[in-house]
């Protein structure tokens, strides 16, 4: 472990991404995660984009401690739930098509599920269904251990309680995406991670973004995941296969490609205006809410939403073991701020919105450089 340790330190310090910094944004941005990356809690990538012109796109520190090959802007990372507005967007193409209705109850595409009778397809997607996240559940340790689809997640939950009557209150769940994941899988009758690729990744063009289905599969540029200890130290990630998150958490992708997606949902090539609105109105977190701290914002269809710097701001994060994500949209500038780290260490968030307070409010003081535990989402 104290080898890994010295490598991260020294390899972090000479990789591309501390090379010596260009625009006044860019020195801003390697002061900022210079603690971070010393401490060994963010390696990964940023992006900083003003409509389609990209401002920043930088890799700091390393993709493989034990190879030392350092992280590039091509390196590839596991979004976790960021997963979930990409999920999302698709299920809102089949909508706007005719396919889906929001309306429905979840029973009209899955069946076998009893509780879909009360719940609609709009209730998962802003969480307000009631149904009990998979990740706390006993079973979720062993479900992770192989191959799974969608329908084989559902099974393993389909018969656990609602944790309340669906639309009165809100509860964070994954088991809300696996299951719009199988919606759009007996809706297509194809397997999701092929569904992504023809309505959404290909039509952006986003060639670095995949679902990780197959856990023997080797995707070229994937950095690996670590986790840091208390003392500071990295070890690779627990290995489990990806499959379960299917829908919630199993993309993986880059900073372009992520700008790439940004740009085509907002700028409607992927769902038209009467639905953009939708998904990207701000609906209040009913009374009751559990999961994260959701009270100060408000949700849409795959979306956080609140304001951060007096602006309007669209947004998710992600945690899964190995990594972290923050994807970040201020519509009113159109600033879109990507953070990506194969660490698994809650600096993505504060960072995003730390990058992007260099961009509208660059007088102010920077923000410290500090991040809490990990945790998963």
């Amino acid at each position: 472990m104290r080898v890994l340790v010295f490598i991260f330190m020294a390899m972090a310090l000479s990789a591309p991404g501390m090379a010596a910094a260009g625009t006044p944004l860019e020195r801003k941005v390697d002061a900022y995660l210079a603690p971070w990356l010393a401490e060994r809690k963010f390696s990964g990538e940023v992006l900083i984009a003003r409509g389609d012109r990209v401002l920043l796109e930088k890799a700091y520190g390393l993709g493989s401690v034990e190879l030392r090959v350092p992280n590039t802007p091509q390196s590839k990372f596991q979004i976790a739930s960021v997963s979930k507005p990409l999920t999302a967007a698709v299920i809102l193409k089949l909508v706007e098509r005719g396919q889906v209705d929001i309306g429905a109850p979840v029973s009209a595409y899955v069946p076998e599920y009893p509780a879909g009778r009360d719940i609609t397809i709009e209730q998962l997607l802003t969480h307000t269904s009631g149904v009990p996240d998979i990740n706390g559940l006993p079973v979720y340790e062993d479900l992770s251990l192989r191959r799974r689809t969608p329908a084989d997640v559902v099974a393993a939950f389909k018969d656990a309680p609602l944790q309340f009557r669906p639309g009165s209150a809100y509860a964070y769940s994954n088991s809300n995406y696996a299951l719009l994941a199988l919606v759009i899988e007996r809706v297509t009758g194809q397997p999701y991670g092929e569904v992504m690729q023809r309505e959404l990744f290909a039509p952006l063009g986003m060639v670095d973004t995949g679902h990780r289905g197959e856990a023997s599969a080797i995707i070229p540029n994937m950095a690996q995941g670590y986790v840091r200890s208390s003392a500071g130290a990295l070890a690779r990630a627990p290995w489990f296969d990806w499959s379960v998150k299917t829908g919630n958490g199993s993309l993986y992708s880059t900073g372009r490609d992520l700008h790439r997606f940004i740009r085509g949902y907002f700028g409607g090539r992927v769902i038209g205006a009467r639905l953009l609105a939708l998904a990207t109105t701000p609906r209040p977190v009913p009374p009751r809410a559990a999961g994260f701290d959701w009270l100060s914002r408000d949700i849409g269809y795959g979306w956080m939403l609140d304001r951060n710097l007096g602006r309007r701001r669209v947004f998710h994060i992600g945690r899964s073991p190995g990594y972290s994500a923050a994807l970040a949209y201020y519509p009113d500038d159109e600033l879109t701020v990507v953070v990506l780290s194969n660490i698994y260490v809650d600096v993505t968030l504060p960072a995003s919105e730390a990058l992007a307070a260099m961009v509208l409010a660059p007088k102010a003081p920077p923000a410290p450089t500090s991040a809490p535990g990990s945790s998963g989402s």
